[in-house]
């Protein structure tokens, strides 16, 4: 079928404030639930370690915790078998992920010859999986930093009505930190740079407008990108997706809008592997974290004086002796 391009908004206002953009997620798994009696819904959260994982709920409450954008790659040992148990047991199984994760887990299906009929798949406009490492060493920087163990990490929280959206990590201590997603902090800057992302990423073969999954979710940039609040694209890419997408408007208001307008560069073309990303990396494993974050970290005037630097001694091939210069220390 001829795709589709819907911009959406969760009626529940609640449910919106506490999801990356405009709540398209929640709404198309509560129609999923309300119209299958049999369901489960598998998708990715972050456990206790930080670690993101794929885990399967078969109610609202353990759905809400999919809720929200999470940058690094999932743990998906054993999902796809237990996927295809749940289809083989005749359970309905809607499962959202990267594009690649949909591509292969249609393939594990495929391959062992299970029915795909009551499968539907929710992936999302990929800009690339971010190093779990580099991650990890962000989260014990601000523990350090603040002297207390992280229980929690937003990537995209909304601390006031509107559009802006932090990276909120709260811990043990009371004490929460919370900074600009795009602008101010260390490891959201550096991840849009495209320095942490895996090295298959740059070479995306599902970064195209032809999608897997029955329905595709973003957020809605571009001229439509109008309102006070943050609103979610939804791309119908199949009649299965276009079956739940109907069933969704009661969950949320969708208008359906032209392809031309839809301003996701991912959609069309992967992210590009900036130049220096070698280097990035050399100087990461061999000097750790403080010292790639000072150096690339953020966007205030003089994260990007360091970056500047950095980029011009790049260029000017002085990596050896630079290598040479901090190994003296």
């Amino acid at each position: 079928m001829k795709q589709l391009f819907y911009s959406a908004l969760n009626k529940d206002n609640s449910i919106a404030k506490k999801s990356s953009s405009g709540g398209a997620f929640s709404a198309l798994t509560d129609a999923f639930f309300e119209n299958n009696k049999k369901a489960v819904v598998y998708g990715c959260i972050l456990n206790e370690d930080f670690q993101a994982v794929h885990i399967r709920a078969d109610n609202k409450e353990l759905r809400d915790k999919m809720r929200g954008s999470k940058y690094i790659g999932s743990n998906l040992t054993g999902v796809y078998k237990n996927v295809a148990e749940d289809l083989q047991s005749g359970l309905s199984v809607l499962f959202s992920g990267t594009p690649c994760q949909i591509g292969a887990l249609l393939g594990y299906i495929s391959k062992k010859n299970i029915s795909a009929e009551k499968l539907f798949t929710v992936d999302f406009v990929c800009h690339g999986v971010a190093s779990s490492k580099f991650f990890e060493d962000y989260i014990k920087h601000l523990e350090n930093k603040y002297k207390s163990r992280a229980v929690s990490c937003n990537f995209r929280g909304k601390s006031k009505p509107g559009k802006k959206q932090d990276m909120i990590v709260k811990f043990e201590n009371g004490k929460v930190y919370n900074a600009s997603s795009s602008r101010y902090d260390w490891f959201y800057s550096i991840y849009l740079k495209n320095l942490i992302l895996r090295p298959s990423c740059y070479k995306c073969k599902y970064a195209q407008e032809k999608r897997y999954a029955d329905l595709t979710i973003a957020d809605l940039w571009g001229k439509l990108d109008n309102s006070l609040v943050a609103k979610s694209l939804v791309v119908v890419n199949s009649e299965k997706g276009a079956v739940i997408n109907k069933q969704a408007e009661k969950y949320m208001d969708i208008c359906e809008i032209a392809s031309y307008d839809v301003h996701q560069p991912h959609m069309r073309a992967p992210a590009e592997k900036p130049e220096n990303y070698d280097w990035f990396w050399n100087i990461y494993l061999e000097k750790g974290y403080l010292l790639v974050q000072k150096a690339f970290g953020n966007n205030t005037l003089k994260g990007k004086l360091m970056s500047g630097i950095a980029d011009v001694l790049y260029r000017l091939n002085l990596i050896n002796f630079i290598k040479k210069c901090l190994k003296r220390k």
